[in-house]
């Protein structure tokens, strides 16, 4: 009861506290001003994942130490990870940080993760790269993917909820929790991101959001649960950044500059609307979390099953700008 109670209260925060932060913002003038990855054309607030984090920090920080009882580690970790990141990616709003430069800082960060993984768990070190990687990596994924409106506060709902729901499932409290809290935050931010505010989550938001999951997800496999069912809710993100990192390699494209290549980005040129493009990735992300859940039958058919569906959503997402471009040209041979 109490839990869910500081967890009702921290999400409350995250809706009221991006009005304190925007004048905040604005005096420090945090503005993003479009650019060649853009999907937005005017000058816009960013760094409003700040107030994302801080609501969040506060939340899993009291969790941990008051309330959770067991697992209060595994909330502690996160909560500790998430913060880091979250603050890297503020002074990335702020002032700016070098590629390199943030890129060990995400690796740094993510080991000391790994290491608080491994030592509450009693598995082997030499899973902490494996985890500084995955982690860093996923911070990345959910920072190239933050580029519409809406993309990110519906990615951070669906990858909780399902956490949440995988948690009661599999009687892992802590990740109810953790779910939850990541849930709460993200659509607490809709509001906001969709009002005629004007405002972004910035690298402090998409930092703390692939932070967040991607920590959760570690936390999940480390306690025993498959990977193919803790990676349901991410694969559409993972092969949108996959696909699109790929094809610019293979033109020998410098892959780190800012584009517009993303398929998320080609659908909204295509289809119009972020709203609409958000929506559609949520539920494509809503699609391969409930087929991943197929593993817990535990059989080896139920497995291959729940890759079949996830593998055929991706092929679906990743085929659709090219399936609307020829449905407009064949609409405009046949007008013409």
């Amino acid at each position: 009861m109490i839990a869910n109670v500081v967890i009702c209260s921290g999400v409350l925060f995250a809706l009221i506290l991006p009005r304190w932060m925007y004048p905040v913002l604005t005096r420090l003038g945090i503005v993003d001003l479009p650019n060649a990855r853009s999907s937005h054309e005017v000058p816009t607030i960013r760094g409003m994942g700040l107030a994302l984090a801080i609501a969040a920090s506060l939340t899993g920080l009291i969790l941990a130490l008051f309330v959770s009882g067991a697992g209060s580690e595994y909330v502690l970790a996160l909560t500790l990870l998430s913060s880091a990141a979250a603050t890297l990616g503020f002074v990335e709003d702020w002032r700016g940080v070098g590629t390199r430069k943030r890129a060990c800082i995400q690796i740094l960060i993510a080991a000391g993760f790994g290491i608080l993984v491994i030592s509450a768990y009693g598995t082997n070190w030499i899973w902490i790269p494996v985890i500084a990687i995955s982690v860093a990596a996923y911070i990345n994924i959910a920072n190239f993917m933050d580029g519409i409106n809406g993309i990110s506060g519906l990615h951070g709902g669906v990858a909780g909820t399902f956490y949440a729901v995988l948690g009661a499932g599999t009687d892992r409290p802590w990740m109810i929790q953790l779910g939850i809290i990541a849930a709460g935050v993200f659509v607490a931010f809709l509001p906001w991101n969709l009002s005629n505010r004007r405002v972004f989550l910035g690298d402090a938001g998409s930092y703390l959001l692939g932070a967040w999951i991607a920590g959760t997800a570690v936390l999940a496999v480390a306690s025993g649960l498959n990977p193919v069912l803790v990676v349901g809710p991410t694969v559409i993100y993972l092969a949108d950044t996959g696909y699109t990192l790929t094809r610019r390699i293979q033109r020998g494209e410098r892959w780190a500059e800012a584009h517009r290549s993303h398929i998320y980005q080609q659908l909204t040129s295509e289809a119009g609307g972020h709203i609409k493009v958000a929506l559609l990735v949520a539920a494509l992300s809503v699609g391969t979390a409930a087929a991943s859940l197929l593993v817990l039958l535990s059989t080896w058919i139920a497995i291959v099953g729940s890759l079949i569906l996830m593998l055929l959503a991706v092929v679906f997402y990743l085929m659709l700008p090219n399936m609307l471009k020829r449905n407009k040209r064949e609409m405009i041979g046949e007008s013409a």
